[in-house]
């Protein structure tokens, strides 16, 4: 089984204010300083299971699987395999589709979202070992959406419409009110799958009142309060999105894209997968593409702090510990036809 990471280089990153602003905050950063992860280090690695993503708490590992009866493994610091949890299926505690959701939720919970079976639960343990129950029902006002972000008060996601036009909302949880945020910046001439190309992985803090908006298919990400006032757009090269089949209406992806693929949330920071797919041709013809991933490290305000080359093909979104500085994520090798292998790792943040 292939799967494709993505890659470049980070080079600039130029601000533009909101639109009730004037346009005086700029920048640059430079993609020399770009540093590499360091002290790569392999908790447990697995050649039988096709494993999609992970996440972490309290010095436990939460790994997402499929084809398997079970939708997650928990594992410890040291490795060792825990239990299996989250059957598939259509039962109470059944999930059909489970998706991490990004928080900064006072009590650390780990979230699930399953839109498919219209539930939000959360992993608990039990006794020795760990399974999933009910959180929170899933507000009718927001259902189905994706890409969800919570914290206290808040949720924020993506509407799952074709249709729609909007790029997110944001949802009291408490007064049942939700703001829809406009599609951002405007591109002439995309006309179809609107919704599905201003797709953005968010995140959310409600103490510090910003979200992050990092899209998919866009070089770009966004910086919002917590009334939906766009603060900043941070663009992180010249050509920040692809160009247009003006026939068809979409983006012509065929010559590549820049995007964001992933986001984690800390209090104080927000980190950003940034991948860049190159396509590879040979005689005129696309023959495949090239990819790799960036970690970005962000403040709440959108000023650049960091950013790692990430040397792994990484497979899901990563997870970050600000205590001991390290960074997860499941990474994918395959070394034959024969050898495949899914592996969580960890590397250390260079200062």
């Amino acid at each position: 089984m292939y799967v494709k990471a993505w890659g470049l280089l980070l080079s600039c990153v130029c601000v533009f204010s909101s639109c009730n602003k004037k346009n005086s905050d700029s920048g640059s950063f430079n993609s020399s300083i770009s540093k590499s992860l360091t002290e790569r280090h392999e908790i447990i690695k697995f050649d039988d299971k096709l494993l999609v993503g992970a996440s972490m708490k309290d010095s436990v590992f939460f790994i997402k699987q499929r084809g398997e009866q079970y939708g997650f493994i928990a594992v410890d610091l040291e490795g060792n395999q825990l239990n299996e949890f989250g059957q598939y299926g259509v039962g109470p505690n059944d999930v059909l589709d489970p998706m991490f959701v990004s928080t900064t939720n006072k009590d650390s919970s780990i979230y699930i979202e399953d839109a498919n079976s219209r539930k939000i639960m959360q992993i608990v343990k039990d006794g020795t070992s760990f399974t999933l129950e009910k959180a929170i029902d899933y507000p009718m006002e927001i259902y189905p959406s994706s890409n969800l972000a919570f914290s206290d008060n808040y949720i924020v996601g993506r509407m799952i419409d074709y249709k729609s036009k909007d790029m997110f909302f944001i949802y009291d949880k408490d007064t049942k009110k939700k703001i829809i945020l406009d599609n951002y910046p405007t591109v002439e001439g995309l006309t179809e799958n609107v919704n599905y190309f201003y797709a953005s992985n968010l995140a959310l803090n409600e103490e510090k009142k910003r979200i992050i908006a990092a899209m998919y298919f866009f070089d770009m990400a966004h910086i919002y309060d917590l009334e939906g006032n766009r603060m900043k757009t941070i663009t992180f090269s010249d050509k920040y999105m692809p160009n247009i089949d003006k026939g068809l209406g979409v983006f012509d992806l065929s010559k590549g894209k820049t995007g964001f693929t992933g986001i984690f949330a800390t209090n104080d920071f927000c980190y950003l997968v940034r991948s860049i797919e190159a396509p590879i041709i040979e005689n005129n013809e696309l023959i495949d593409f090239k990819n790799k991933d960036e970690l970005i490290k962000m403040n709440w305000e959108g000023e650049v702090i960091d950013t790692y080359s990430i040397p792994d093909k990484k497979i899901g979104n990563v997870f970050v510990s600000d205590v001991n500085n390290k960074v997860y994520f499941i990474s994918h090798e395959i070394k034959s036809l024969e050898e495949e292998f899914y592996t969580l790792v960890s590397y250390k943040l260079p200062n």
